[in-house]
C-alpha cells in the first residue's frame, strides 16, 4: 500500500471536510486509549473507538473524532501510512453518518433494490475506481470495497440513488471483465 493511496496527496487532504476519521489496519491489540494517545500527535482528540465484533474482538479498525476539521486534516497528513504497534495504519474521512442512528432501523428500506454486490474484483481496486467504473449506470450514493482483517476480499458494494440505476448496472456489467477478471454483479442480499 503506497502512501498516495491513503490521503497523502493534496487532492485527498482537501476531501477531509469533517472532524471524524476512519482508521484502518489497526493491530488487534490496539485499545481505544492507545488509539487516542497516538492520534493526539495530530491534534485534540475528543472521541475514539476501536470497532469490535459481536464477541468484543477488535475488527482492526476504528473511529477518531478531533476537536476541529483542521486537526483531522493534520492527522491524515501526518499520521497516515505510519506504524502503530507494528502495523502500518491508514486514515481517511469517515464516510458513515453516525449522528443519524435512525437510519439503521430503516436501512433495508433505504437500500432495497438500490444496492448491488460486485464479486471477483481485482484485489488492487479501491472504492473510487469501483465508483468510477459503475458511474455509467447512474448516480452513485456510495461505493465500498469489502475487507477482511485489513486485506481486500476482491468484492465490493455500490449503492445507487435509485433502483433503475442498480438494475441497469447489473445488466451492463454482470459477466464483464476488469483487469482480466470476470466480475459478477447482483443485488446485495445483506443490508
Amino acid at each position: 500500500m503506497s502512501k498516495k493511496d491513503y490521503s497523502s496527496s493534496e487532492e485527498e487532504e482537501q476531501e477531509v471536510t469533517t472532524n471524524r476519521l476512519y482508521v484502518g489496519n489497526l493491530a488487534y491489540s490496539v485499545s481505544w486509549q492507545d488509539l487516542k494517545d497516538y492520534m493526539r500527535n495530530a491534534g485534540n482528540v475528543t472521541y475514539t473507538k476501536v470497532l469490535t465484533d459481536y464477541y468484543g474482538y477488535s475488527k482492526g479498525c476504528g473511529i477518531v473524532e478531533f476537536e476541529t476539521v483542521e486537526d483531522a486534516k493534520n492527522a491524515v497528513s501526518e499520521l497516515n501510512d505510519t506504524e502503530l504497534q507494528g502495523r502500518r495504519i491508514f486514515l481517511r474521512e469517515d464516510r458513515e453518518d453516525f449522528k443519524s442512528k435512525k437510519r439503521e432501523t430503516t436501512k433495508k428500506e433505504q437500500t432495497e433494490g438500490k444496492k448491488i454486490y460486485v464479486g471477483n474484483l481485482p484485489f488492487s481496486m479501491n472504492w473510487r475506481e469501483l465508483k468510477e467504473h459503475f458511474a455509467e449506470a447512474g448516480e452513485i450514493e456510495r461505493a465500498n470495497m469489502l475487507m477482511s482483517r485489513g486485506r481486500p476480499k476482491g468484492a465490493g458494494t455500490v449503492r445507487f440513488y435509485d433502483e433503475e440505476s442498480a438494475k441497469k448496472a447489473i445488466k451492463m456489467f454482470d459477466g464483464t471483465k476488469i483487469d482480466g477478471r470476470e466480475i459478477f454483479v447482483k443485488y446485495d442480499d445483506f443490508y
